[in-house]
């Protein structure tokens, strides 16, 4: 289902047109039902069966967010981000795409968020089931990206959640979904980079709205945490 609903979204993207807006009702429809997690995401339990749809899921909302992210910029530059990573003139390009299509990105990126929250757990069974020597440099490149990604995510939340050009509502939606799954998120990091985040959070807490306390202290404390086992041991 959730396949149709991203391949419905596809066809309202066409090259040199203007990208599909929120305030479009059709557009609207669509992109609620792709940021649905309590439907796509929260109304199951997911097996390691289910990992590669899964995973599709995820990167499905991924794609369709970076469209809003990337919009405007040419393809070559698109392709540094995605490869080399963000220049410091792709980040300027981004961050005023990111408040241009904020009620878009707010619902993909959400559900991303959340999504990678419930795929975490299949990567470490995965991992356990692993023989020895099986967990190759592929998997362990695969592993540092995924940590990057993670990292980064949390380490830009003061600066992103306190902007005020980002709406409250926006800025709370985002906030709410890493909050919710940052214990998940933090059992995928190593103890060093979960002080890194712990510490960096704690001394930007007075940068955002307090709105956002509760999620923002339920974030500290996931990242306080000092198990370490499956992922985090790698």
């Amino acid at each position: 289902m959730y396949d149709s609903i991203s391949g419905q979204f596809a066809k309202l993207v066409k090259k040199g047109k203007p990208l599909p807006q929120y305030s479009e009702e059709r557009v609207r429809k669509l992109l609620r039902e792709l940021g649905n997690h309590k439907r796509f995401l929260d109304s199951r339990k997911f097996t390691s069966s289910d990992s590669d749809d899964l995973w599709k899921m995820c990167g499905s909302a991924q794609d369709i967010a970076s469209v809003y992210y990337t919009a405007g910029m040419s393809a070559t530059a698109i392709k540094g981000v995605m490869t080399a990573g963000i220049s410091t003139t792709d980040e300027s390009a981004i961050k005023i795409n990111v408040v241009k299509y904020q009620d878009e990105i707010t619902l993909l990126s959400s559900f991303s968020t959340r999504c990678l929250g419930k795929a975490l757990p299949l990567v470490s069974e995965f991992v356990k089931r692993l023989k020895p020597g099986e967990f190759d440099s592929t998997r362990q490149q695969g592993l540092i990206r995924l940590r990057r990604g993670v990292l980064t995510a949390y380490l830009g939340m003061a600066e992103a959640y306190s902007t005020t050009s980002t709406s409250l509502r926006n800025r709370g939606l985002l906030i709410e979904a890493m909050a919710d799954v940052s214990e998940v998120h933090a059992q995928a990091l190593d103890l060093t980079s979960r002080e890194k985040v712990r510490q960096h959070l704690l001394s930007s807490q007075n940068m955002l709205p307090r709105e956002f306390s509760t999620h923002y202290n339920k974030i500290i404390k996931s990242m306080s945490s000092k198990v370490c086992k499956d992922l985090c041991l790698l």
